[in-house]
């Protein structure tokens, strides 16, 4: 949750959690604040990766 927290604090404009949500891990992003393709697809990766079941892992290459 620390580091949920840490990224709603340093991007406020394009992170955020709704109040019924405050208890749960997740993160919703502004598609529309976002910088560009790559930073959506690198948010997508990232979250897949802290999701994702360790066999999947193991298999995971980076989207070029």
């Amino acid at each position: 949750m620390v580091e949920r927290q840490e990224l709603i604090a340093a991007e406020p404009a394009k992170f955020w959690v709704p109040p019924h949500e405050a208890s749960s891990h997740w993160v919703r992003v502004r598609i529309a604040a976002l910088d560009d393709q790559d930073e959506l697809r690198d948010i997508v990766v990232d979250s897949w990766k802290q999701a994702a079941p360790p066999r999947l892992l193991e298999s995971f290459t980076a989207p070029a």
